[in-house]
């Protein structure tokens, strides 16, 4: 099994328990996506990556570098969606992601 800093990685981990590597390897991202962007929202001590942009336009936080990591933020947050669309069409036909 593949370990991480000990701890065996998401991927090792679903495709250990029967999910194929391609999907395994979408869920993967998404939980890493993921922990990029609570990373973000935890910086500005926010809820959401529009509570950044809010923030930029009432002067609270300055504008740099806090708009570059709104738009980080913004793509990761897009690109999880995209994803876990991707793992629900694939939920609904029963087959692997890629495929």
């Amino acid at each position: 099994m593949i370990e991480m800093g000990g701890v065996k990685s998401v991927k090792a981990v679903l495709e250990s328990e029967g999910l194929g590597s391609e999907t395994a390897s979408v869920i993967h991202k998404i939980v890493e996506y993921r922990n990029i962007l609570q990373e973000i929202l935890n910086k500005y001590n926010v809820e959401n990556i529009e509570e950044i942009e809010k923030k930029i336009e009432k002067h609270q936080i300055s504008e740099h570098p806090s708009y570059e990591d709104y738009l980080e933020g913004l793509s990761y947050r897009l690109e999880n969606e995209r994803l876990i669309e991707e793992l629900e069409a694939k939920n609904k036909t029963g087959r692997e992601l890629g495929k």
